[in-house]
C-alpha cells in the first residue's frame, strides 16, 4: 500500500524530528559524561553512564559531538527549521526555567539564523515582483543585514534614490510550517 505523496512528506518529516531529538538525547547523555569531573568519572557507579555515552558517541553527528548541550540544542533547532528555531526563540527569553548557559545559545536564533544564498533570494524577489531587480532597484546589498527563522532582510536602493530594506520570506518556510502544525495537533 502506497502513502499518498502528502502523507509520505508528513512521515518524512516526523521521522527527521525524531531523529534530531534523538541526536540531542544522545549528545546531552555524551555532554554530561563528559562535564563529570576526572574523579567521578572512574568511580564504578558511572560505569553505566560511560558505558551508553561510549556507545551513543559512535551514532553522533561529528560537526556536534564536541559541542556543549546548549549548542547542539541551538544547531538542531535550526536544522528543524522556522517552527523550531521560533520554539528555540520562546525557550531563549524563559530565563526563569532554564539555565542561563541555554538561554544565552538560543539567543542567538533571534538574529543569527542561516542566511539563504543571494542567488535564492534574487529569483525569490524577481518571480514576486514579475520583474528583474536591476529593474526595482539601483543596488541591493547581497549580504544580508539579519536573518530570522521566517525571513531574511537585505538593505537596497530604489530607481528613485531611496533607502530601503528588502525583507524576503525564506523559500519553503510557509509549507514547513504548515507541515510541523500538522505534526503538533
Amino acid at each position: 500500500m502506497r502513502f499518498p505523496a502528502r502523507r509520505r512528506w508528513l512521515l518524512r518529516r516526523l521521522l527527521t524530528v525524531i531523529h534530531q531529538l534523538l541526536g540531542l538525547l544522545g549528545g546531552g547523555l555524551l555532554a554530561h559524561a563528559r562535564s563529570l569531573p576526572p574523579e567521578w568519572r572512574h568511580r564504578r557507579s558511572h560505569w553505566p553512564l560511560r558505558l551508553a555515552a561510549a556507545l551513543v558517541e559512535r551514532g553522533l553527528d561529528s560537526e556536534l559531538v564536541d559541542l556543549s548541550f546548549a549548542t547542539q540544542l541551538r544547531y538542531r533547532l535550526e536544522r528543524l527549521g522556522p517552527t523550531y528555531i521560533k520554539l528555540g526563540q520562546i525557550l531563549a527569553v524563559r530565563e526563569d526555567m532554564l539555565p542561563h548557559a541555554i538561554t544565552d545559545e538560543l539567543k542567538n536564533l533571534f538574529d543569527q539564523a542561516p542566511a539563504v544564498s543571494f542567488s535564492i533570494i534574487r529569483a525569490l524577489i524577481e518571480a514576486e515582483l514579475e520583474r528583474p531587480l536591476t529593474e526595482l532597484f539601483l543596488h541591493i546589498e547581497e549580504q544580508p543585514l539579519g536573518s530570522a527563522s521566517l525571513a531574511q532582510v537585505h538593505r537596497a536602493t530604489t530607481r528613485d534614490g531611496q533607502a530601503v530594506v528588502v525583507k524576503v520570506l525564506k523559500p519553503g518556510v510557509r509549507e514547513l510550517v504548515l507541515v510541523d502544525l500538522r505534526l503538533l495537533t
